[in-house]
Parts: C-alpha cells; sequence; structure tokens
C-alpha cells in the first residue's frame, strides 16, 4: 500500500500526497473556505464512485460496449442532518 500523506496548506485547505501526486481539499465559503477545491467528504464520495466506475468500464470494454457508459450520477447531499449523505447510484 502506498503512503497518503495530509498537509495543512493554508485556512481550510489540505494538501494530500499520494505517489508523487498532489491533491488538495477544502471547504466551500458557507463553511468557513474559499471553495478551491473539492471538499473532503467529496472526495469521500468520489472513492467508491471511480470504483464503480472502473470496474463497470472494465466489465463494458470486456463485452465490447464504449467504457464510457460507465460513468453516472454521483453525488454528495448536504442536509439539516449530519453526517452528509452519499449517493451512488449505477448508470442507466
Amino acid at each position: 500500500m502506498h503512503r497518503i500523506e495530509a498537509t495543512h496548506v493554508d485556512g481550510e485547505a489540505y494538501a494530500l500526497e499520494v505517489r508523487g501526486r498532489t491533491l488538495l481539499v477544502e471547504q466551500p465559503e458557507t463553511a468557513g473556505g474559499q471553495g478551491t477545491a473539492p471538499t473532503p467528504t467529496e472526495f469521500f464520495a468520489a472513492s467508491p464512485a471511480t470504483r464503480v466506475a472502473f470496474h463497470a468500464g472494465r466489465c463494458l470494454t470486456r463485452h465490447r460496449v464504449c467504457p464510457r457508459r460507465a460513468g453516472g450520477p454521483y453525488g454528495v447531499h448536504g442536509g439539516t442532518c449530519r453526517p452528509s449523505r452519499i449517493t451512488l447510484a449505477p448508470p442507466p
């Protein structure tokens, strides 16, 4: 497993170092950040969303169907309750 390191950048922003690549996370302006990067919750939701899309795309490719159809409507829904709700829906 590769090492993942989180470092404070400024204000509500953090940098994640993963295999020599830098990813930024931050809070939106409404939560005290600048809104310059996805939130940690959005990154959390992106992890299973990209995994689902990857494996669906691989399956579609194996069956000679264009893997561009592997994407789907994934979302993070805020609200009055905490924690935020994460929705993963299979592509139509």
